[in-house]
């Protein structure tokens, strides 16, 4: 009995064109939005909306490791002797 051997993505074009389709799509969309930085050739710039996420993500984790470092600070001033 002969087993079958598993398809390349070359043997399957509809995936290929699938993808392409996609990746059309997605720069069609992409083109609509405004960009703060510029693109280069292999790494498309981010646009606003990602880069006020970014900001406010930022912005959390700065928030948290001062309030951590803050409450560091205040138990050891509680606990030295004196």
């Amino acid at each position: 009995m002969a087993s079958a051997a598993p398809q390349s993505a070359a043997a399957c074009p509809q995936i290929d064109a699938g993808a392409d389709q996609r990746a059309m799509n997605n720069q069609k969309f992409l083109q609509r939005t405004y960009k703060i930085f510029p693109s280069s050739a292999g790494h498309p710039a981010p646009d606003a909306m990602h880069f006020v996420l970014d900001l406010l993500l930022f912005l959390v984790v700065v928030t948290i490791a001062l309030g951590l470092l803050e409450t560091r600070c205040r138990s050891a001033v509680d606990e030295k002797p004196g």
